[in-house]
């Protein structure tokens, strides 16, 4: 019976060897699980800021296209003031320094500004209000030079005109660009400068 209880030790002893032993394999099991967990988190955290550094970057280079894209644009989108330069390096050209010159609305807010006037040249601009148009319809039969939104008027000659923005063709991949103001000389002007010349 002493051998049968030496044995039964003997046994129990190999069971919590191999309990022992099997707890500290799933102990380095567990520790290897949550290091490839650890490795992955890392890798992920990695990539996920490899991605959005990427992105800030091209979002940034996007916006930058587009700053640029809407500078052109609104650079070239102020007839009014190309038309009042347009036509003063005209009239210079020709040696006429002095007259009345009409602005229409449309001119006076897309770039026709009290810095693009020149001394000698009395400007008539038009407003909104009742009054003011017609104060300068009334004044229009005095001036020499109209800068207009239309095309044709009673008594003058169109000598140019100015194109302005007039959208975006996704299809063509353009910016449109449309005539939008022009520019009128009375008619006894070009008759009176021929006459001189």
């Amino acid at each position: 019976k002493v051998g049968e209880g030496g044995r039964r030790k003997s046994e129990r002893l190999r069971r919590r060897m191999r309990k022992d032993g099997g707890e500290e394999k799933d102990e380095n099991n567990a520790n290897t699980k949550k290091d490839e967990i650890a490795r992955r988190k890392d890798s992920y955290t990695k990539g996920l800021v490899l991605i959005m550094f990427v992105g800030s970057i091209a979002l940034l280079m996007l916006s930058f296209l587009f700053t640029c894209f809407y500078l052109y644009v609104s650079r070239h989108n102020y007839p009014g003031g190309e038309a009042i330069t347009s036509l003063h390096s005209n009239l210079d050209g020709r040696g006429i320094t002095g007259g009345k010159i009409h602005v229409c609305n449309k001119a006076a807010m897309s770039g026709f500004t009290r810095f693009l006037e020149r001394p000698g040249w009395e400007y008539v601009k038009e407003g909104y209000e009742e009054e003011n148009i017609e104060r300068a319809e009334g004044l229009i039969d005095t001036t020499d030079f109209v800068v207009s939104e239309e095309e044709e008027r009673a008594g003058f000659k169109k000598i140019g005109s100015i194109k302005g923005y007039a959208g975006i063709d996704f299809r063509a991949r353009k910016v449109k660009w449309e005539e939008t103001l022009w520019i009128l000389e009375r008619s006894k002007v070009i008759e009176e400068n021929l006459k001189t010349v």
